[in-house]
């Protein structure tokens, strides 16, 4: 058995790194091609290649074993529960002995459940938005903005009749921009935790998310002036946010007329996103109370449970900086 299974885990290997690098090289290849076919002036990004490249082609440890974990979780464990919840029962019988000296216990279904899955809502929540995210994480915004200024370059080719899909396209790519810009500052891992520069990168962050809308209202006026400016200005994000400028990801001279992302809309989310998390994390609290006592849970450890209960729900909605945040505030 080990003597085909390490050649075939080393083909595996090849295979799948031939395939990064070919990707690797058809997103640089269709990057160096955009500017001309946009009209534009060749800019020399060569930060930009080097993210593009190492998104591609670097492997995230980390990432990779709480996959293999979840993956392991997801079929050894949880299929019992899952068919006994589904044929109605609401508990199993669980050995926690060995065969010649049996332990049985009672174990409830849905809790098993729950205990096996939404510990992975977080995980997978830090995995995707923070640093622990590795590789994937860091260069996501020049690797978004590299494929948003290809994307443009695609539409300006297309006749009008062939433009409304990409167009749609570049909108939920432009989007999805916005919102790595404003993490710009957390994803970028030059800034600590705690450091007054956050605020600084955020405006200026917002004032740049702000351009770029501004250049996207102009597709349906001077779509084709419009496409170059926005790719103009998409190249220029990658190749400074992929040097760490992350509070110059455009000239001032760009940002002198932009209108930021409304302070006042982002206050109203965030006031909106504490009181459905608090509204969450309460009725959470509410759903175990019943719980508890069917499970015999002890009572000096049923404040503990309603605490749990009440934080997954917030840590999904809000996020666990927010959660500490507010944890902070609190007397």
């Amino acid at each position: 058995m080990a003597a085909w299974r390490d050649p075939l885990g080393e083909y595996m290997e090849r295979s799948a790194r031939r395939v990064a690098a070919q990707t690797a090289a058809k997103a640089l290849r269709d990057l160096e091609e955009t500017p001309a076919r946009l009209g534009l002036p060749q800019a020399e990004v060569p930060n930009t290649r080097a993210a593009i490249h190492a998104y591609h082609t670097l492997r995230n440890d980390l990432a990779e074993g709480v996959l293999f974990v979840a993956v392991m979780v997801f079929v050894l464990f949880l299929p019992p529960f899952v068919f006994a919840a589904a044929s109605g029962d609401t508990s199993v019988q669980v050995n926690m002995e060995s065969r010649e000296h049996p332990d049985l216990v009672s174990v409830n279904v849905y809790l098993a459940i729950a205990v096996l899955t939404l510990p992975w809502v977080p995980v997978v929540w830090l995995l995707r938005r923070t640093r622990a995210g590795g590789v994937a994480v860091r260069h996501r915004l020049t690797v978004r903005t590299a494929r948003a200024a290809v994307l443009c370059a695609d539409t300006h080719e297309q006749p009008c009749a062939g433009r409304p899909s990409r167009l749609r396209k570049l909108d939920r790519q432009c989007r999805r921009i916005e919102g790595d810009l404003l993490r710009a500052h957390r994803t970028v891992g030059t800034i600590a935790s705690s450091s007054p520069r956050h605020a600084s990168a955020r405006r200026h962050a917002a004032h740049v998310a702000g351009a770029l809308r501004q250049d996207l209202v102009r597709l349906d006026s001077e779509p084709d002036r419009a496409l170059r400016d926005i790719a103009q200005k998409l190249i220029t994000i990658g190749e400074q946010y992929a040097q760490g400028h992350v509070s110059a990801l455009l000239p001032d001279d760009v940002l002198r007329n932009a209108v930021p992302l409304s302070i006042t809309r982002e206050a109203l989310k965030e006031s909106l996103r504490l009181v459905v998390a608090v509204l969450a994390a309460l009725g959470a609290a509410l759903a175990v109370h019943p719980m508890l006592a069917r499970l015999g849970v002890p009572e000096v450890l049923r404040p503990w449970c309603y605490v749990a209960a009440a934080l997954i729900p917030g840590l999904i909605i809000a996020g666990p900086r927010r959660v500490i945040s507010y944890l902070s505030a609190m007397p």
